[in-house]
């Protein structure tokens, strides 16, 4: 009697435990300094403290990573538990996630070198006789590609540093990436700054980016993500969280 009772304590916490695991979730982006970044080897920046937040009130066990944005995405579209967060929210993606909450407002502009005076963009259109950066699998190649931009016209990275060290050797004709990677970029690296200009604001591309849940993950763990997240937003937290930004 007293061996059987045991063999039951020992499967219920085999049970709980087998539960608790199954809503891990795993929290994914990639290097985009000042949203979420890796420093001394601790993943930080507001946009991961906002997701650990969410995440930590909705009292869901959890872990964050960054990886190349190509993995992240393919993570998040085919495991379940898989969070990702700083992904811009449009039609094309809508069906493909479960939405929890913005991170932050975006806007996109084609980036060049000043000294290219030939180069003069005044709609989306006059962007298809120039050779353009974009990341795999972003935000930034789906919209171009979904506009008929051919591949040969599109040169296609891993990330932003690639991209813009390309456009300062003459490699690139053009960049086309967020104003905030733009503004970091003249943190990190002011001499590379000083070479670059907006050429053309992109407003077909103003969005934002949000944090969302891969499809098959359970629909009470990104409720209460979502509650949570409200909550997050309604108690002013979500201000204090991102105000590193507005600076």
């Amino acid at each position: 009697m007293i061996v059987d009772v045991l063999r039951l304590a020992a499967l219920a916490l085999l049970v709980a435990g087998g539960q608790a695991m199954a809503q891990q979730v795993l929290a994914v982006s990639e290097e985009s300094m000042p949203l979420q970044y890796t420093s001394h080897g601790t993943i930080v920046g507001p946009a991961a403290d906002l997701v650990r937040e969410t995440l930590r009130r909705a009292d869901l066990p959890f872990e964050v990573r960054l990886y190349p944005w190509p993995r992240a995405y393919a993570m998040a579209q085919i495991e379940p538990n898989v969070l990702i967060f700083s992904i811009a929210r449009n039609d094309d993606r809508e069906q493909q996630f479960k939405w929890v909450g913005e991170v932050y407002p975006a806007e996109f502009r084609f980036i060049k070198l000043k000294s290219r005076t030939d180069i003069v963009i005044k709609s989306l259109d006059d962007a298809r006789k120039y050779s353009i950066g974009v990341i795999n699998k972003d935000i930034t190649h789906e919209f171009l590609a979904k506009r008929d931009f051919s591949l040969g016209q599109l040169d296609i990275t891993a990330n932003n540093d690639i991209n813009f060290k390309k456009l300062v050797a003459g490699r690139l004709d053009l960049v086309l990436r967020s104003k905030r990677a733009l503004d970091m970029l003249c943190l990190r690296d002011k001499a590379m700054c000083d070479k670059l200009e907006t050429s053309y604001v992109v407003k077909e591309m103003k969005m934002s980016l949000w944090m969302a849940f891969s499809k098959n993950t359970p629909d009470d763990i990104v409720a209460r993500a979502r509650t949570s997240y409200n909550a997050v937003r309604a108690d002013g937290s979500w201000n204090t969280i991102m105000l590193p930004l507005s600076h």
